[in-house]
């Protein structure tokens, strides 16, 4: 018997008995009127009673980290990638390794066999999220050890999806503004973007993948008319436990999109508008779970798969529906955190990770949250069009990373709705794709770096580089700097 597995049993269960003890006699107590101490034995026997029903009728949600398989020791004959990331790992001179294995197919039938449902992979992790209604893991060779991350009803998992996808028009009024940004004018001048665009840099050849919960009519706008015509609505991917497809499961992705790829002069212009996009859904709007996390991890490993140059992401977790889950201040400081220790993977892989820094600043949380809070993530918080960092924009944590990183527009930041209309939508979600799509422009303008090479740039053509806040990270960017660099006579600041 694996004495170390069976070890690893007993945190599991007694994790589940807690929260359904918890659960069952707030419910119990209420629906009776039951002060505390007052339970007779004939309530205690229906409470036992009931205590035990949820754990026949939940689903229980483990992480499973298998032992290092064989399967990974030929990296090159067994790799995942795509043509595209082959160009971009050969070009960025990165090696391929066993990370870029997916797990061994016999490790995940075996689960199956057992009677687990697998939910989410992780081959950077080595790691499976799996459904099952039973309490605990079996004990197997191949297991390195197992964790609970989440209950659930049946209610709430294995929904029936929507996949029809709705074909139609929808026409963005034509705002005839003299500008020929329209209404995002005041975007790129707040950015100091107009120059680089002026120059021919305005994203071309730059792979965004756009993380979120749902992209709503981005099928049928008009504003997003080049990109499909150009062939650069790259692909869409649903790793969501949204009942409604990734077309009609909200606008928030839409929004979000529109800030960086729409194209309507006049009327809109995103601030990188030629580049090439992907969109995933790893949001579930319907609950707040850990499981999101790991489908933002399993987002960001087929980014990789795919060659992507940006993860693009306005997400962010701290505390979810089952509050013995929820985050606590002092894991921003644990690197070895699932999502971010995925996040300096996929760094180190080559890609700039941009997500927004969080809502946090007037809650009881405070901080930015994760993955926002990971070293690796450029963070981006939200001001006013004048600068003033917005009231709601997350603070850095004091023992964390330094964060957030740069600061963008998000109150009243204009957009695309669902509907084809310009809106103004408020959060770090919008000032994070405004500078996503400015990154787009500064990886072309220099091709071929390593992650890190960006966002010292990043820094560099800030307002205040030289002293961070952890308000306004080192403040708001300015792009037109990034040509100043591009001068071989010129020496860009590094850090």
């Amino acid at each position: 018997m694996n004495t170390k597995i069976q070890i690893q049993k007993l945190p599991a269960i007694v994790s589940l008995l807690v929260h359904n003890i918890i659960r069952t006699y707030n419910y119990f107590t209420k629906m009776f009127s039951i002060n505390e101490g007052s339970l007779k034995p004939i309530s205690l026997f229906l409470f036992l009673g009931l205590l035990w029903c949820p754990l026949l009728s939940q689903w229980n949600f483990f992480a499973i980290e298998f032992n290092q398989n064989e399967y990974s020791q030929n990296p090159k004959a067994n790799h995942c990638l795509s043509p595209e990331a082959l160009d971009k790992r050969k070009a960025l001179h990165i090696k391929i390794d066993h990370l870029d294995v997916d797990i061994f197919p016999r490790y995940l039938e075996t689960m199956k066999n057992k009677g687990l449902s697998v939910a989410y992979t992780s081959r950077w992790l080595n790691t499976i999220i799996v459904a099952t209604k039973q309490s605990t893991i079996p004990s197997l060779p191949i297991i390195k050890k197992f964790w609970l991350i989440d209950t659930m009803s049946d209610g709430q998992w294995l929904v029936k999806k929507d996949t029809i996808v709705e074909s139609g028009k929808i026409i963005t009024k034509n705002l005839n503004k003299s500008d020929v940004y329209g209404a995002s004018a005041g975007i790129t001048k707040f950015l100091g973007l107009k120059r680089l665009h002026d120059a021919g840099f305005t994203g071309k050849g730059v792979k965004v993948v756009v993380f979120d919960g749902g992209f709503s009519n981005v099928q049928k706008l008009s504003i997003f008319d080049t990109l499909k015509s150009d062939h650069r609505f790259w692909f869409h991917k649903d790793f969501s436990q949204n009942k409604r497809n990734i077309f009609k499961a909200g606008q928030h992705g839409t929004q979000v999109l529109s800030c960086m790829a729409a194209y309507f002069p006049g009327t809109y212009i995103g601030t990188g508008y030629d580049a090439k996009y992907g969109i995933i859904a790893t949001e579930t709007g319907r609950f707040e779970s850990p499981l999101e996390e790991w489908a933002w991890i399993q987002g960001l490993e087929e980014a990789d798969r795919l060659g992507a140059d940006i993860i693009q992401s306005s997400l962010g977790y701290t505390t979810f529906d089952h509050s013995e889950f929820d985050h606590k201040e002092d894991q921003l400081c644990r690197s070895e955190w699932p999502i971010f220790k995925a996040a300096k993977l996929a760094f180190q892989k080559g890609m700039v990770l941009i997500n927004s820094a969080g809502n946090e600043g007037n809650s009881h949380w405070k901080y930015v949250g994760f993955p926002s809070g990971a070293e690796d993530v450029i963070a981006v918080a939200a001001s006013y069009v004048n600068g003033e960092i917005a009231n709601f924009s997350s603070h850095g944590y004091p023992l964390g990373p330094l964060k957030p990183n740069v600061v963008a527009v998000g109150v009243q930041t204009p957009c695309i709705s669902s509907s084809g209309y310009v809106v103004g939508a408020t959060g770090t979600s919008f000032a994070a794709p405004s500078l996503a799509g400015a990154m787009t422009c500064l990886i072309q303008l220099y091709p071929n770096e390593k992650s890190r090479f960006y966002t010292q740039i990043l820094r560099a053509i800030s307002s205040h580089s030289l002293k961070h806040s952890d308000r306004s990270g080192y403040g708001i960017p300015d792009f037109s700097l990034a040509l100043k660099y591009s001068n071989p006579e010129s020496k860009m600041p590094f850090y």
